[in-house]
């Protein structure tokens, strides 16, 4: 008499929880913490950096003391910060929460903070050059960015480097290089908050991507 053989489960079956619920959360926590702080990046562009300011001649009245436009220069950088923190948050939640190659997720995932910090540098760098007609004698447009995004950029660059590599290696090792990419953008941030709005979410998503380390990561 012979024992029937249950019948193997289904791939739906065995991979269904597969996906830790956590890996969407870290996401939608990082995504929230960057738009609660997206006005920061106001005071980093009229303040610091002085874009679309500018400063009278010597001997003029007003020498000596910014002029920045009000209206839609204020409102249009917190709408172009916003939107692109909702259309990252937007993939990113869409990649942790439906891809079920965790390889291929941590990837993505790291490649979306890469990229949601790299813009934001870029795009500040950009900003600091359109600082209208004139500027201190001696001194570069540029030389606000690096006086005030340098320091920030100089811990976010080896920081992301150090999450790629990580999103690249399996096991115990990639979980630590995730964590120092994190720890890293969080330094960044203490040193310049007016990028907040991209290295929090930035951290949410690397967080997102530690949690792909499962069992079945490949």
């Amino acid at each position: 008499m012979s024992i029937a053989r249950p019948p193997e489960p289904i791939e739906s079956a065995r991979t269904r929880d597969h996906i830790p619920l956590s890996a969407t959360w870290w996401v939608l926590g990082g995504a929230i913490s960057a738009l609660m702080m997206v006005v920061t990046i106001v005071f980093l562009l009229r303040e610091v950096l002085h874009s679309g300011c500018s400063m009278p001649p010597p001997g003029s009245e007003g020498a000596g003391t910014w002029i920045c436009g009000d209206g839609l220069s204020l409102v249009q950088p917190v709408v172009e910060s916003g939107a692109m923190t909702i259309a990252v948050a937007v993939i990113g939640v869409l990649v942790a929460a439906r891809l079920r190659n965790d390889r291929a997720a941590r990837i993505a995932l790291t490649a979306l903070a890469v990229g949601a910090v790299t813009s934001m540098l870029l795009w500040t760098w950009d900003a600091a050059a359109r600082v209208y007609e004139t500027v201190p004698v001696g001194v570069h447009p540029q030389h606000y960015w690096f006086s005030a995004v340098g320091p920030a950029a100089v811990v976010a660059v080896p920081a992301m480097v150090v999450a790629v590599v990580g999103a690249l290696l399996p096991g115990r090792v990639a979980r630590v290089l995730l964590l120092v990419g994190i720890a890293g953008l969080g330094v960044a941030t203490v040193l310049q908050v007016g990028l907040a709005a991209s290295t929090l979410l930035a951290m949410g998503l690397l967080a997102s991507a530690r949690t792909r380390m499962g069992r079945g990561a490949s």
